[in-house]
């Protein structure tokens, strides 16, 4: 028995694990939002709502919607990993830079109904998660632990460890 055969006697398909899948990263990042923004302005707060709710409108229009040819189901998926993206640099402590995963995944799904449009929508959402956190690297410096040496002895690299998962250039 092959593995979509296993799917479908389970009752799962490629649509309801794409909707567990959407609904699974738009509560994680939303919850994570919704505990991340008291600690800044109003003006940071007003826009990580607003890109939360523009990828959650994006991300319902991909999920609602049979996949067609692709032109209104590229554009929301863009639109969704732009902000996305946008709520990544708002927030850079959260869990949002989700958002533009599932957008990229996405893209890259819809990539044989129509390649150079899907690979330009990437290649778009990939430069604004990479703009993004090269300009959120002040703020997680700011955000950032002191550094704590790993035990050292046997099989320690003697590294630093800091909880980030990727140092900020510079």
């Amino acid at each position: 028995m092959g593995a979509g055969r296993a799917l479908r006697s389970m009752g799962l398909t490629r649509r309801r694990i794409a909707v567990a899948a959407g609904v699974a990263v738009l509560l994680i990042a939303g919850i994570s939002v919704i505990l991340a923004a008291p600690g800044h302005s109003q003006a940071v707060q007003d826009g990580a709502v607003a890109a939360l709710l523009v990828a959650a409108a994006g991300t319902v229009v991909v999920l609602v919607r049979q996949p067609g040819k692709g032109g209104p189901d590229l554009a929301a998926l863009v639109t969704t990993g732009l902000a996305g993206a946008a709520l990544a640099t708002l927030l850079p402590q959260t869990q949002a830079y989700l958002i533009g995963y599932l957008a990229l995944a996405g893209l890259g799904l819809r990539a044989p109904l129509r390649p150079w449009a899907a690979v330009a929508g990437a290649v778009a959402v990939f430069a604004a998660m990479n703009a993004g956190y090269l300009l959120s690297c002040g703020q997680r410096r700011a955000l950032a632990p002191r550094r704590r040496r790993w035990p050292s002895g046997p099989g320690w690299p003697g590294r630093y460890m800091t909880s980030w998962p990727m140092p900020c250039p510079g």
